[in-house]
C-alpha cells in the first residue's frame, strides 16, 4: 500500500512521549516549574492519533471480523494489563490512606469501562483544582478519551478503505476527518470559557487533536522544499516551542492547547535524520522514558496524589516519590506490558491471567464501595472524623430531601418545600419563622438552627439548600446541567416563603461568596442570560438584587438577613488531622491569606447593605475571633477548608442567634 512506508517504527516518537510524559509529572509536582507542562496530554492524543493509523494501516484486512478483532486485541493487550494492576495496587493504598474513597474508587471502577472522563465530568471536576489532585484516579480521564475514540475511528477507516484505492480511500478519510474536526475544534473554543469542565474531559471537544494525528499521518508537508534553507530549522523550531509552551502560564489555556497541537503535528511532519530535533529525541534516556511513558502516566499520578494525602511532597520526599514512581513504572512494562504485548503468553494463558485480575478487581471494588460493612472502612489507618454525625443523625430536620444540586436536573416543586422545617412540636400561630436559604454554607450553620429549636418554642425554622447555586433570581451558574437551574430553585422557594410567611417572618441567605472574586473561584462564575460578566459587575449586580428583595420584604413588615462568608483554611482539616500527614507541607498555612483577603473585601460590600436596612451578620470575624485570637485549633471546627463542621458552626450559635434576636 501506497503509506506503508510511514508504518514503520519510529524511535523519536518515544522521544517525544518522553518529553511529554516528563512535562505532566514536572508539572504534577510543582505547577510553578513548569506552569503548562499538563499539555504534554495533548502532544499524546496527536502521537495517539498517529501511531493508532499507522497501526491500522500496517495490519489492514478486508476481512470485517479480523480487522476489528485483532485491532481490538492489541489495544486490550496495550491498556488493560497494566492499568488493571494500576487500579488494584493504587485501590488498596487509597483505602489505606483517603477518609472517604468513594468517589477515588468509582472514578477507578468507571476507568476500566473507559468512563472515567464522563464520570469526572458528570462530578463537576475542576482537572486544576485540588479535589481532583485529591483522587487518584483523576488521570485516567484522557485514557477514557482515546479508548472512546479507537470505538469510533476504525469503524470510519475500515469502511474508507474497503473496495478502495489506498490513495482514495485515504483522501476520502482524511477530508472527513477534517471536517469532523473543525466542528470539534469550533466547539472546543466557543465552549471553553463556558464550560471547562465539557471541553476537558469529553470527546466531542478533543476529537480534533487525535483526528490531528490522523490526519498527519496521509499528509504530505510540502510547504517547503528540503532544498529551502528554511526546511532544516522547522522541526526543530516546532520542538523549542513545544517545550517553551509547557513554560506559558496557563491562563491562555485555550490558546496553548492549540499551539501544541500544531507544533506537534510540524515537528512529527518535518523531523528527520539530517536535523538536530531527531538528535535530541533520540536521546538514549529520552527513548527509555518514553517507553515507559504509559506506565508512568498512571504511577506519578497516584504515588503524588496518596503523598499529597499523607507525608506531601516536599525537597526530601521527591527523590524517593520519583525513585517509586520510576521502579512501579519499570516493573509495569517489563513484566506486565511488554511481555504481553510481544506475545510472550498464550492465549489460554492470557484468558485466564484476566479474568483472574478482573475478577480480584471487581471483588476489592465490590467490597469498598457496595457491601454493607465496606472493606475501606476496615482498611483506613486514620481517624475517622465525625464531625457532623452528631446532628445529622437527629431527625429533626431532612436533609436529603432538603437539598438540590446545581448539577441536577429535577426541581424541586413549591409543595416540596414543606418537608423542610426543623422539627418542632410549637402550634403557636403568633410564632416567628425563620426561612434559611443558600447552598452548602447554609448547610453548615444547620446544627445552630436544629439546637435552637429544642429549647425555643417561639421560633420556627425551615431550610433549603442547593448546592454549587447562589440565591439569586438572575444569576446562572457555571456548568449547571440545565441554564437556570439554580435561579428557577431560588425563584420556586421564594414563592413558597411568599406563600408561607406572614408579617414579622426572616429569609435568611446563607451563601459563599467564592463567585465574586476570580482568585477563589477560578473556573467557576456568575452569568446573566448565559453571557458572563466581570465579577465586579457581578457583585454590583447581586447587591441591588438584593437591595429590590428586601424593599419586597419591608413591604410586607418581613426582614432580610444575609450571612457573611467565613474566614478560608490553608489546608484540608481531613487530612491534616491525621497521624500519618503530620510533616505534610500541605498542612501549612494556617490560614488562605490570599482568600481570606478577598473574602474581607466582598464582605465590606455587603456590610453596606445596612444602609438599607437589611441585616448582615459578619460571621467572619467572630470566627476568628473565637478560633484564632483564643488559641483554639482551627482543625477542631472546620470539616473542610472552605465550611465549618458542626462543632464550627455551634462555636458562633449564641453570636448568630443574638444577631437574629432569638433567645439564648
Amino acid at each position: 500500500m501506497e503509506f506503508i512506508e510511514k508504518t514503520r517504527y519510529r524511535k523519536e516518537i518515544d522521544g517525544l512521549r518522553g518529553i511529554a510524559v516528563l512535562g505532566v509529572v514536572i508539572n504534577h509536582f510543582d505547577k510553578k516549574l513548569l506552569p503548562s507542562g499538563y499539555l504534554g496530554v495533548d502532544i499524546f492524543f496527536v502521537i495517539s492519533g498517529f501511531v493508532i493509523t499507522s497501526s491500522l494501516m500496517r495490519n489492514y484486512s478486508t476481512d470485517f471480523n479480523e480487522f476489528f478483532k485483532n485491532f481490538f486485541l492489541r489495544r486490550i493487550k496495550r491498556i488493560y494489563p497494566t492499568l488493571i494492576v494500576f487500579l488494584i495496587i493504587s485501590s488498596i493504598f487509597t483505602c489505606l490512606f483517603v477518609a472517604d474513597p468513594v468517589t477515588n474508587l468509582k472514578t477507578g471502577l468507571s476507568s476500566v469501562f473507559g468512563l472515567s472522563n464522563i464520570y469526572l465530568f458528570k462530578n463537576s471536576t475542576d482537572y486544576f483544582a485540588l479535589k481532583a489532585e485529591l483522587n487518584t484516579f483523576t488521570n485516567t480521564w484522557s485514557l477514557g478519551l482515546e479508548e472512546q475514540f479507537y470505538l469510533i475511528f476504525p469503524f470510519l477507516f475500515y469502511f474508507s478503505f474497503r473496495n478502495k484505492a489506498a490513495i482514495n480511500g485515504a483522501k476520502l478519510l482524511k477530508n472527513f476527518l477534517l471536517f469532523l474536526s473543525i466542528i470539534s475544534f469550533l466547539a472546543f473554543s466557543f465552549t471553553y470559557e463556558r464550560n471547562f469542565s465539557a471541553t476537558y474531559f469529553l470527546l466531542p471537544f478533543r476529537f480534533w487533536e487525535m483526528a490531528g494525528g490522523v490526519i498527519l499521518f496521509f499528509s504530505n508537508f510540502k510547504f517547503f522544499s528540503k532544498k529551502n534553507k528554511i526546511y532544516p530549522v522547522i522541526a526543530p523550531t516546532a520542538l523549542a516551542l513545544i517545550i517553551f509552551l509547557f513554560f506559558v502560564p496557563n491562563d491562555f489555556g485555550k490558546y496553548l492547547t492549540l499551539l501544541v497541537v500544531l507544533f506537534t503535528i510540524i515537528l512529527i511532519g518535518y523531523i528527520n535524520e539530517r536535523n538536530f530535533s531527531y538528535k535530541v529525541l533520540n536521546n538514549k534516556f529520552l527513548n527509555h522514558i518514553g517507553l515507559l511513558s504509559y506506565p508512568i502516566y498512571l504511577w506519578h499520578w497516584s504515588v503524588l496524589s496518596i503523598s499529597k494525602q499523607t507525608i506531601g511532597v516536599q525537597w526530601w520526599t521527591i527523590p524517593v516519590q520519583l525513585i517509586l514512581i520510576y521502579f512501579l513504572s519499570l516493573i509495569s512494562f517489563k513484566y506486565i506490558e511488554n511481555p504481553i504485548r510481544k506475545g510472550q503468553y498464550s492465549l489460554k494463558q492470557l484468558k485466564n491471567t484476566y479474568l483472574y485480575l478482573l475478577t480480584l478487581l471487581f471483588s476489592f471494588f465490590g467490597l469498598t464501595l457496595f457491601s454493607n460493612q465496606k472493606l475501606s472502612e476496615v482498611l483506613y489507618l486514620g481517624e475517622k472524623t465525625k464531625k457532623n454525625l452528631p446532628y445529622f443523625k437527629q431527625k429533626v430536620w431532612d436533609k436529603r430531601n432538603c437539598m438540590n444540586d446545581r448539577l441536577y436536573i429535577i426541581q424541586p416543586k413549591i409543595k416540596d418545600f414543606d418537608n423542610c422545617y426543623v422539627e418542632n412540636k410549637i402550634n403557636n400561630f403568633n410564632a416567628k419563622t425563620f426561612f434559611i436559604y443558600g447552598n452548602s454554607y447554609n448547610e453548615q450553620l444547620m446544627p445552630i438552627f436544629v439546637e435552637s429549636s429544642k429549647n425555643n418554642s417561639d421560633n420556627i425554622f425551615h431550610s433549603y439548600y442547593s448546592r454549587g447555586c447562589y440565591a439569586s433570581s438572575k444569576f446562572e451558574i457555571y456548568n449547571e446541567r440545565v441554564p437556570g437551574h439554580c435561579s428557577n430553585i431560588f425563584k420556586n422557594y421564594l414563592s413558597f416563603f411568599n406563600k408561607k410567611s406572614k408579617t414579622g417572618d426572616t429569609l435568611i441567605i446563607a451563601n459563599s461568596i467564592k463567585y465574586f472574586s476570580a482568585k477563589i473561584s477560578k473556573n467557576l462564575y456568575l452569568t446573566v442570560n448565559s453571557k458572563e460578566i466581570n465579577m465586579k459587575s457581578e457583585l454590583d449586580l447581586y447587591l441591588e438584587e438584593l437591595k429590590l428583595l428586601n424593599n419586597e420584604l419591608s413591604s410586607k413588615k418581613q426582614k432580610l438577613v444575609i450571612i457573611s462568608g467565613i474566614p478560608y483554611l490553608g489546608f484540608n482539616p481531613v487530612i491534616c488531622s491525621q497521624w500519618f500527614a503530620k510533616s505534610n507541607n500541605f498542612c501549612t498555612p494556617v490560614w488562605d491569606e490570599t482568600s481570606n483577603s478577598e473574602i474581607k473585601m466582598i464582605n465590606k460590600k455587603f456590610e453596606g447593605l445596612q444602609d438599607e436596612g437589611i441585616i448582615f451578620i459578619n460571621i467572619y470575624d467572630e470566627i476568628l475571633n473565637q478560633i484564632k485570637f483564643k488559641n483554639k485549633k482551627p482543625i477542631d471546627f472546620y470539616r473542610s477548608k472552605d465550611h465549618l463542621s458542626a462543632n464550627g458552626a455551634l462555636l458562633i450559635k449564641d453570636f448568630i442567634l443574638k444577631n437574629l434576636s432569638i433567645k439564648i
